[in-house]
């Protein structure tokens, strides 16, 4: 049986909203290397999903889709981008 799950965590007291998190992000400054780090972990997974996809892993797809939005995303808050809307 294939069945997918989303799981929901309840709000911490300290969860930011997204104009916040930008602007912690904006603290490290454009060529921080924090920014270096967290790119370069992308990166990573995005690699290692590639090659899982060539050897046809049936989820890589789904993970490169995931891993590639968070790179545009993390890409767009350190260049001081306008945030996109959030999916339907």
């Amino acid at each position: 049986m294939n069945a997918s799950y989303l799981v929901y965590y309840p709000a911490s007291p300290g969860q930011l909203n997204p104009a916040a998190v930008s602007e912690e992000f904006a603290k490290l400054g454009r060529n921080d290397a924090l920014w270096q780090a967290f790119m370069q972990v992308v990166q990573e997974r995005l690699a290692h999903a590639t090659v899982d996809a060539a050897n046809g892993e049936p989820s890589a797809a789904g993970r490169l889709q995931e891993l590639l939005g968070l790179q545009q995303q993390f890409s767009a808050i350190r260049h001081g981008e306008p945030r996109k809307p959030a999916r339907a």
